[in-house]
């Protein structure tokens, strides 16, 4: 599934009186292989509150999850904690991520992650009470959506 149709989801939340007062931030993208070691560059929104998606050069979903600076150093923090160690001068940026022996995940999935061939998409959430309902929301209209699968990096909802 494309990001931009399941971003559409987020849209239709906004009409829900249940979501009175939540405030969904833009995304922002962060293209890893390009701009993982500058030292003036950073995931957006970093310390903040929200959702991050891993999502591939063409824009295909393959992870959703969430960030909460309470729990966990926020978006930031929490994208980069299933990539494991990165190195700088390799073809292969993250050889140990979460998935890289997982063989339920496609190979081609998981060399794009270990060459840093993807983005990190970051969506700030407020306030944090909403977050968990996003991510299960968007997870859910993946799943729905997409055949009754879930993004390929999701073992589950929520």
């Amino acid at each position: 599934m494309l990001l931009h149709s399941l971003l559409e989801n987020l849209d239709q939340l906004k009409s829900i009186s249940l979501t009175k007062g939540m405030v969904i931030g833009e995304p922002q993208y962060f293209t890893v292989r390009k701009r993982w070691f500058s030292s003036d560059d950073r995931i957006p929104d970093a310390e903040k509150n929200g959702l991050y998606l891993y999502v591939s050069e063409n824009f295909d979903v393959w992870y959703i999850g969430k960030g909460q600076y309470k729990s966990g150093g926020g978006i930031g923090y929490r994208s980069c904690s299933h990539l494991g160690k990165s190195y700088r001068d390799q073809e292969e940026m993250f050889p140990y991520h979460e998935w890289a022996k997982d063989e339920l995940v496609e190979q081609a999935i998981r060399e794009s992650l270990s060459r840093g061939h993807f983005q990190i998409v970051t969506i700030v959430v407020e306030p944090i009470i909403f977050i968990s309902l996003l991510e299960t929301f968007l997870q859910t209209a993946y799943k729905l959506a997409s055949k009754n699968e879930l993004p390929p990096l999701n073992k589950r909802i929520g």
